[in-house]
């Protein structure tokens, strides 16, 4: 929060004197397709985990599965479905990329915004694109109510709950920030 006010004093510093040019409607769609993360390259972690069953001979199934040093609970769903719906990762560029969604994944994702919303933040399950049409539907909202307070403890919430969408949430109050100055 401190960097955002450091150099929101710091445009206004450079900017005093100049000529107020008409204020420009941010692009957020451009902005987050030029922030997308280059490409990692992957790693095949399966050459590095061992996995060991131990069986006792009891009436109930008391597994162990060794996975290094790692702790992973395997819950008695046995991978049925998840309560989230499964939404393969992609770039979200804009709160539109909802229209490509499943009808279970527009429900969910009205659920999820309500909980969030709510003060309730729901474990994602990797599925990240929820977040991320969050983030866009906040942006949307505020242009209709304009409450600058509101966007920023709204995007701060979402940043420290779902980390991959942060540094976008930064950068569009950055951007909100120049334009203001700039009008």
């Amino acid at each position: 929060m401190t960097i955002i006010i450091i150099i929101f004093i710091i445009i206004v510093l450079v900017s005093v004197g100049k000529k107020k040019p008409e204020p420009k409607k941010v692009n957020y769609y451009d902005v987050a397709k030029n922030q997308r993360p280059k490409q990692a390259s992957s790693i095949n972690r399966a050459n590095t985990i061992n996995v060991s069953v131990t069986r006792f001979s009891s009436k109930t199934d008391d597994s162990i599965i060794d996975v290094g040093s790692q702790s992973y609970r395997i819950d008695s769903d046995y991978g049925l479905e998840s309560k989230v719906p499964y939404w393969s990762h992609s770039y979200v560029y804009s709160y539109s990329e909802i229209n490509y969604a499943t009808s279970n994944q527009k429900k969910f994702y009205q659920y999820y915004k309500t909980q969030f919303l709510n003060g309730q933040f729901l474990d994602l399950e990797g599925n990240t694109n929820y977040a991320f049409i969050l983030l866009f539907d906040l942006l949307n909202e505020f242009d209709q109510h304009k409450n600058i307070g509101q966007l920023e403890s709204q995007l701060e919430i979402l940043g420290n709950h779902y980390p991959k969408t942060k540094t976008y949430g930064i950068t569009f109050l950055i951007l909100n920030s120049i334009n203001k100055c700039e009008s």
